[in-house]
């Protein structure tokens, strides 16, 4: 296991925004994902891993489909660090039509303990890697005209500096602020579109669920404020009367967005 990409320089460009100081050991890293999928992985116990020629990057699926050719299947999920500072954002962007969006917090190192152990038992080998690491936004545009292109890209022989362009993209997007979790596994299925790692105990690990803010036309229609707060119990009760662990059930706090009031 390897989170050589996380680095004091790195670690740097996030402290900025936090009062705190800011270690491996206390970072908290946010996921966004669609109501149904978090409900999947809540019911089934487990991470979703895609594979990352699937995200719509033709840099990454080049990089993907060079380690293919050199024997691995990989699979990564993305987090971000600035979940809350950048919150309006990623409601937005991470939205598809007539889908409602949820996410979850919990710390950079307990997900990591998990890991390890959780791929193990699901890929039934040992002939892996895992590598983990914030992304560096340094990428221009020209770079991948002249430097890294696709063609490039094919020919490169280095395993581990294939595995680190999987943590570098375009400047553009560094308001997203991701931290990466990449599995690079030996002779797999090249193809696979995804890897459920299971086993993950998730109830130890997800403690706080938060629901997208409600939509503006119903805003509209609750102006009153018991109208809106009945509603949003009902959204909430909804979303829990969907997860079958009883246990977890319990134990799990969820709320509406606190962007909630804010009219987009």
């Amino acid at each position: 296991m390897s989170d050589k990409f996380i680095n004091e320089s790195l670690l740097a460009e996030i402290k900025k925004y936090y009062a705190s100081e800011l270690t491996k050991e206390n970072l908290c890293i946010t996921r966004y994902l669609k109501s149904e999928d978090l409900l999947k992985s809540l019911n089934g116990d487990y991470m979703y891993f895609s594979n990352p020629a699937n995200w719509d990057d033709p840099f990454e699926e080049a990089v993907v489909r060079r380690l293919n050719v050199r024997g691995y299947s990989v699979f990564g999920i993305c987090f971000t660090t600035s979940a809350y500072r950048n919150e309006e954002a990623f409601w937005r962007t991470c939205k598809e039509e007539n889908k409602f969006l949820s996410s979850f917090s919990f710390k950079y190192s307990s997900f990591m303990e998990h890991l390890n152990s959780a791929v193990k038992s699901t890929l039934k080998t040992e002939d892996y890697k895992i590598y983990s690491g914030l992304v560096d936004y340094s990428l221009q545009r020209k770079d991948l005209e002249k430097d890294l292109t696709s063609k490039a890209i094919s020919q490169m022989t280095d395993d581990e500096e294939l595995v680190k362009l999987l943590f570098r993209k375009r400047v553009a997007y560094s308001y997203e602020n991701e931290l990466r979790v990449i599995i690079k596994v030996k002779n797999g299925s090249k193809d696979e579109p995804y890897l459920n790692v299971g086993n993950f105990n998730l109830k130890t690990l997800i403690k706080h669920v938060r629901l997208e803010p409600l939509p503006k036309n119903i805003l509209k229609m609750l102006e009153d404020d018991a109208l809106r707060t009945t509603f949003k119990e009902k959204y909430i009760k909804s979303f829990t009367e969907e997860i079958k662990n009883e246990e977890l059930k319990k134990s799990l706090k969820i709320t509406v967005s606190r962007l909630d009031d804010f009219e987009f």
